[in-house]
């Protein structure tokens, strides 16, 4: 890598250190309700630091970004990692978990799994259904013809 490939990749790696020091420290900061504001800490290492985050973390891959796997603790060496955005949304403490075929997983991928479309599912139980019984429940589809909706049988099964 370049000298200057090296510099960029370290102002790329400061940035993601000053939102995260940000996020958790600064009470007027848009996110902070959601980090700092529920107990999320930085560890002193990486707020004193920004070499120690750049050594524990190793460079940052390409569309990477810093997540904690655990999203009731704070960041450290120990609970984070280099993650991509679809990975990051699947560890977000507001989604729906399910076990499916034995498996825990959150309600897209078990939507994935079944075939079905995760808005219905979502809509199901935003409406009061139990997730499992929304994922059970056969899906209803339709084909429009010449203004006219008329449902068909649910062949995804098959």
């Amino acid at each position: 890598m370049s000298t200057n490939e090296d510099g960029k990749q370290r102002c790329r790696l400061l940035k993601v250190r000053r939102h995260m020091i940000d996020r958790c420290t600064k009470p007027n900061h848009p996110s902070y309700g959601d980090y700092g504001g529920r107990g999320i800490v930085v560890c002193r290492r990486w707020l004193e630091s920004a070499q120690a985050l750049i050594d524990d973390m190793g460079p940052r891959p390409p569309g990477g970004t810093l997540e904690r796997m655990d999203n009731a603790k704070g960041y450290g060496p120990e609970n984070c990692r280099w993650a991509t955005r679809a990975e990051q949304v699947r560890n977000r403490r507001n989604n729906i978990v399910v076990i499916v075929d034995g498996l825990r997983m959150v309600l897209m991928d078990a939507c994935a799994l079944r075939g079905v479309n995760y808005d219905t599912i979502w809509n199901r139980i935003r409406k009061g259904m139990d997730p499992l019984q929304a994922l059970a429940k056969p899906v209803q589809r339709y084909t429009r013809s010449l203004g006219s909706t008329t449902p068909r049988k649910d062949r995804s099964h098959v």
